[in-house]
């Protein structure tokens, strides 16, 4: 899982919108869609995620349908890690257990397609599964309220034959201006990967600012700043220090159905 496509996975999640918290997490069905850039790779990354819960709304555990499509500009550049981003469409049948404190363990069996003219893996049979937790605290104010989000996952998918245990916190504070808002955000992130490439091994520190408006209902435009530490030094080319840094722009749109 290169940076950008965990920045962007998490920065859904803790928008409580996106690509894993939201479709883990939703009652009924949810549908996100995303657009990203990190300057780091100058490199954007598009998704569209759909997943459809089935049986009684509330029961901790049932069946689902997901489908997806994720798009890379950079999946032709062998210089940039394309560990868990590349150019496919995949769709899936799996079986998931949420409950009230926000865990899901989940597991699902689905087909990738390849799309485009190029993918990183070949297309085929994919299995997914493991466990997340979501959890969020807010604070008391009208104009001025603080909140805290925590995001964990551990996550397996055979695509990439590759396992991550990500640990992800945001705190921040909402200023309301009118109908608009803006967070100022702060968070912090641990990555482990079972390969141990240094790509997936990593801490994380980021600032950003997130805006919404009613007049663009469910949509949030986030820009961020982050600042982040390799763990490994394994299949790490001596040309990448310790350390880097990385100007992000993310845009979401989430619908729940």
């Amino acid at each position: 899982m290169r940076n950008s496509k965990l920045a962007r996975t998490l920065g859904a999640a803790m928008l409580g919108l996106g690509l894993l918290s939201s479709p883990a997490f939703a009652e009924d069905g949810f549908l996100y869609s995303g657009a990203f850039y990190d300057d780091r790779y100058s490199d954007t990354t598009f998704a569209i995620d759909a997943t459809q819960p089935f049986g009684r709304s509330g029961a901790g555990l049932r069946p689902y349908l997901d489908a997806n499509l994720n798009l890379d500009s950079q999946t032709l550049n062998v210089d940039i890690p394309e560990t868990l981003t590349d150019n496919y469409a995949l769709g899936a049948l799996g079986l998931q257990f949420t409950n009230v404190a926000g865990f899901r363990a989940f597991a699902q069996i689905g087909v990738t397609a390849r799309v485009g003219a190029v993918a990183a893996h070949e297309p085929g049979a994919d299995f997914r599964g493991g466990a997340e937790l979501s959890r969020s605290w807010r604070g008391l104010g009208t104009r001025r309220a603080r909140y805290g989000n925590y995001y964990g996952s551990a996550t397996y998918i055979s695509r990439y034959r590759d396992a991550v245990l990500l640990n992800a916190v945001e705190e921040g504070r909402t200023f309301r201006y009118g109908t608009h808002a803006v967070d100022i955000c702060l968070r912090a992130l641990l990555s482990f990967g079972s390969h141990g490439f240094y790509y997936t091994n990593y801490a994380e520190g980021t600032v950003g600012l997130r805006f919404h408006s009613p007049a663009v209902s469910r949509v949030t435009l986030s820009v961020e700043e982050s600042t982040g530490l390799y763990l490994l030094r394994t299949s790490r080319p001596a040309t990448q220090s310790d350390a880097y840094h990385d100007f992000r722009i993310n845009l979401g749109y989430g619908l729940p159905f």
